[in-house]
């Protein structure tokens, strides 16, 4: 489950206990009756967190800026970001920001906070979040490599999970040359609660499906352990079962299943 697997990220992660500002010790609060949701304490001073969230984790900080992650909990969402400014007499937090996933780049540069993430929207790239002190903007970002090496072969792929190759920068050309844009985002659609890649024969292959509509919306991706070669089966209600790619010989069996609807 793509969501569930940020969260648990998120978790494992190990955010700071309290940072020590110009504000003074800033560090996360439990909620009480009164205020059940987490709260900031600053220098002596007890703020309300954006939103009452149930959970909140100090994860950044650059200067006088401290990036907080906050959430409701479950794996609906993993949260939202907020930054807050520790300089005495100047006390704030910024817009909340983000699209329910995890940050996984954080800098500053020329004075402006950079946040980026994936997009939860089938098909489109990454967004930074940027961040001035006054005024919060986003823009598109690169895509994220799969992470391979040129001495890895296809068992790299064995235990990460098919949304992750579907997404991945250095397979875009090779996914494009067998799927049409649509077809792409389509898959990165029908490919959201999944399970990690597999052996299977000799393929590699990864399912996953739309939540809530796991017997109609769904799809497979295999790589082979021969060559690398990869191909992709889809089935939706609207479109049907149809594949992309050439296998070059027997497909596995999870493919089989999927395009004859089983």
């Amino acid at each position: 489950m793509r969501r569930l697997i940020v969260f648990l990220a998120l978790i494992l992660a190990a955010p700071a206990a309290a940072f020590d500002t110009q504000a003074g010790r800033l560090e996360i609060l439990d909620g009480d009756w009164e205020f059940p949701g987490k709260r900031l304490a600053v220098g002596g001073q007890i703020l309300p967190l954006p939103g009452e969230p149930e959970l909140a984790f100090l994860e950044e900080r650059f200067g006088d800026w401290v990036l907080i992650l906050v959430s409701q909990g479950g794996n609906a969402c993993n949260g939202s970001y907020v930054w807050f400014h520790a300089r005495p007499g100047d006390l704030r937090f910024s817009p909340e920001f983000g699209t329910c996933a995890e940050a996984y780049d954080v800098r500053e540069g020329d004075g402006v906070l950079a946040v980026t993430m994936a997009r939860i929207d089938p098909g489109r790239p990454p967004v930074t979040y940027l961040w001035d002190g006054a005024r919060l903007t986003q823009e598109d970002a690169p895509r994220r490599a799969s992470g391979m090496t040129p001495g890895d072969g296809p068992e790299f792929w064995i235990g990460r999970y098919p949304f992750e190759l579907i997404e991945a920068a250095d397979y875009q050309d090779r996914l494009a040359a067998m799927m049409a844009p649509e077809a792409l985002v389509e898959a990165d659609r029908l490919i959201d609660l999944s399970s990690p890649f597999r052996v299977e024969g000799d393929w590699i292959v990864g399912t996953g499906c739309v939540k809530f509509a796991c017997q109609s919306a769904r799809g497979a991706v295999a790589v082979s352990r021969a060559d690398g070669r990869v191909i992709v089966a889809l089935t939706s209600p609207e479109q049907g079962a149809r594949l992309y790619g050439n296998p070059g010989g027997p497909l596995p069996e999870t493919i089989t299943a999927l395009l004859a609807g089983q």
